[in-house]
């Protein structure tokens, strides 16, 4: 049934930059196309609707709950929606607010990073010396704050099960509240027959992010390099990283190039002759650079965060044992001299991600759309 029947009004509040080159952007974007062609009155705001609030650099993660609060006060007495969707726990201090104030109108948090879960999982890796991301002086912990709006807002999405098993067992959610939509790929990645023309090209993307773990990536990497003269690395990420290749060795510097950042559709031109895609990070919601690359016949070498979780070690993907030194090197040492082992990955990888198409998880959103507004 057409959600026009039912006058579906969303007001729908982005924590992130809405650009479709850009990870949580895409999906941000994609969503609410595909809601609005099945009916669904979208109203999307992003953080350049915040207006002051929305263009901090310093304490932007407080900037952006008071501009969200502000904003959505603003919107609820002008106009009427059936439901307020957040994307990010930045909307903690309007979830509070509205539910104060307007107790009737329904609440749904699409997470694009639980981060109360990530937050653990760094305090973990720092105490251990990894440290990957550190404090900043002006930082003061939101976790109670976030815990909130977890347990106020009806219904929470994440998109894997990784999020949904720490919200389960360290926030005492209900399963019930929480449901998973798998992040979903454009039609071009999907159902390609992918030459078999790989290079000996590994391929990072993310920069000299300190979650995305490029200090691991600059070390194993670079022995990796010394090693077979005959592989090159690619990194890409924001244009100013570029500087990264001068933090790998004289030896293998002509090996490794940056590209800076590239559009979604240069990006599956460079998965389809990249033999690896290297993603150690500390935490990834999702990754969606791991559905793309397996969709392009990329063997993932990866953290088990995010997607990756879900996936089997050595089937579809190959998950280091732990994201530090040397267990990357010792992946790629593994991987490289199996030529079978890969052509397996590729094709299991390959057929595993198929099923990650935007008809399904706009269907499934919008069953939840129309549960959360008639039958809670």
């Amino acid at each position: 049934m057409n959600a026009q029947e039912y006058s579906i009004s969303v007001l729908s509040i982005s924590n992130v930059r809405l650009s479709e080159n850009d990870g949580s952007g895409y999906i941000i974007l994609n969503n609410v196309r595909k809601l609005r062609e099945k009916g669904v009155l979208i109203d999307l705001v992003g953080p350049s609707d915040l207006g002051f609030f929305g263009g901090l650099h310093r304490a932007k993660r407080y900037g952006l709950a008071i501009g969200m609060a502000l904003l959505v006060i603003r919107k609820l007495l002008r106009n009427k929606y059936d439901l307020l969707e957040y994307w990010g726990g930045e909307g903690w201090l309007a979830i509070i607010l509205v539910k104060m104030f307007f107790p009737k109108v329904k609440q749904l948090l699409h997470s694009n990073g639980i981060e109360n879960h990530a937050e653990k999982i760094f305090a973990e890796y720092r105490s251990s010396g990894l440290n990957p991301v550190s404090q900043r002086w002006y930082h003061f912990r939101q976790s109670k704050l976030f815990k909130i709006a977890y347990n106020q807002v009806n219904l929470i999405i994440v998109p894997a099960s990784f999020d949904k098993n720490y919200l389960t067992v360290h926030e005492g959610l209900s399963p019930g509240k929480i449901q998973v939509i798998n992040n979903s790929l454009q039609n071009y990645f999907l159902g390609q027959n992918i030459e078999n023309n790989k290079e000996n090209v590994l391929l990072y993307c993310g920069g000299a992010s300190s979650n995305k773990n490029s200090l691991l990536v600059i070390k194993d990497v670079e022995s990796f390099l010394i090693e077979n003269k005959d592989w090159r690395l690619i990194i890409v990420g924001p244009s100013t990283d570029s500087n990264l290749v001068n933090l790998f060795c004289p030896e293998v510097r002509g090996q490794v190039s940056c590209l800076g950042f590239i559009s979604r559709v240069e990006l599956f031109e460079l998965y389809k002759i990249a033999s690896i895609l290297l993603v150690p990070s500390f935490y990834e919601s999702f990754g969606l650079v791991v559905a793309e690359a397996l969709a392009s016949k990329c063997v993932v070498i990866s953290s088990s965060v995010g997607f990756s979780s879900d996936l089997t070690h050595g089937i579809e993907i190959f998950k280091l044992k732990s994201p530090a030194t040397p267990y990357l090197l010792e992946a790629l040492r593994e991987l490289t001299k199996n030529a079978i082992m890969l052509e397996k990955m590729r094709s299991a990888g390959y057929a595993y991600v198929q099923r990650l198409n935007w008809d399904s998880a706009t269907e499934s959103k919008l069953n939840i759309y129309k549960y959360l507004i008639f039958d809670l």
